[in-house]
C-alpha cells in the first residue's frame, strides 16, 4: 500500500472513535461508512470489494469500479509536466491523457494468460496510437509484473507519486485507468475492465457528454 494511504489510515486510527474497533469499512473515498451501508453496494458491475489488514484491523473497502469528476488546472497541468518530463515527449494541451496504470504484481495479474495479455494489449496500443488527439501512457508504480502486458510498450515511472495521489489512494487488483479530457474531466477506471472500455469512454469525452 502506499504511503500516503498509511498516512490517512494513521489520522483515522487516531480519531477515538475508531480507538476499539477492530474491523472498519470505508467507502471509495475512503470515508467510514458503516457494515449496512457497505452490503448495500452489492452490485458487482458497479462496484467491487478489496480487504486487508492494517496492523490489528481488518480494511474493507467498497471500490466503484467507474468514475467520473474533474480535477482543476493547476493539477493537470503538474501532471502533463510530470509526465512530459519523465517520458521526453510534450503533451500539446489540446490532447486528451489516458494513463493505464499498473501497481505492481499481484493475484489477478498472476492469474492471467500472459498469452492473452500480450495479444490483447498489442492491439490496444496499435488502437491508441491511431487516436488523433490522444497522448497514451503506461505508467507503474511498481515495475514488477509489467512483462506481462508484453513488449513495446513505454513505460514510465510514477516517480513524485503525482498520479497515485490524485486517482489512486490504494492498490487495485488489475491496475487502473483514467482519461482526462484537456480541461480537466476525467473518467476513472478502477479493477479489471474490457478492451473495449476506455475507447468507449474516450469517444463520450471527445463529444462532450
Amino acid at each position: 500500500m502506499k504511503k500516503n494511504f498509511y498516512s490517512a489510515l494513521f489520522l483515522l486510527f487516531s480519531l477515538q472513535a475508531f480507538a476499539q474497533q477492530h474491523e472498519i469499512y470505508l467507502n471509495d473515498n475512503l470515508h467510514p461508512i458503516s457494515k449496512s451501508e457497505y452490503d448495500a453496494m452489492s452490485d458487482w458491475q458497479e462496484f467491487f470489494g478489496i480487504q486487508f489488514t492494517a496492523g490489528d484491523t481488518l480494511v474493507n473497502v467498497k471500490v466503484q469500479r467507474l468514475r467520473e469528476g474533474m480535477i482543476d488546472p493547476e493539477r493537470l497541468d503538474s501532471i502533463r509536466s510530470e509526465i512530459a518530463g519523465l517520458s521526453g515527449e510534450p503533451i500539446p494541451e489540446s490532447n486528451f491523457l489516458l494513463i493505464k496504470y499498473h501497481f505492481g504484481t499481484d493475484p489477478c495479474l498472476e492469474t492471467a494468460d500472459p498469452i492473452a495479455m500480450k495479444t490483447g494489449y498489442r492491439k490496444f496500443a496499435k488502437k491508441l496510437k491511431q487516436q488523433g488527439n490522444v497522448t497514451g501512457i503506461f505508467m507503474y508504480q511498481s515495475p514488477e509484473g509489467t512483462a506481462i502486458y508484453g513488449e513495446g510498450l513505454q513505460w514510465v515511472e510514477d516517480r513524485t507519486g503525482i498520479v497515485a495521489m490524485t486517482f489512486f489512494p490504494i492498490s487495485y487488483p488489475c491496475g487502473g485507468l483514467v482519461i482526462i479530457d484537456p480541461n480537466g474531466k476525467y473518467y476513472l477506471v478502477k479493477g479489471p475492465y474490457s478492451s473495449a472500455q476506455p475507447f468507449k469512454l474516450l469517444k463520450k469525452l471527445q463529444s462532450g457528454k
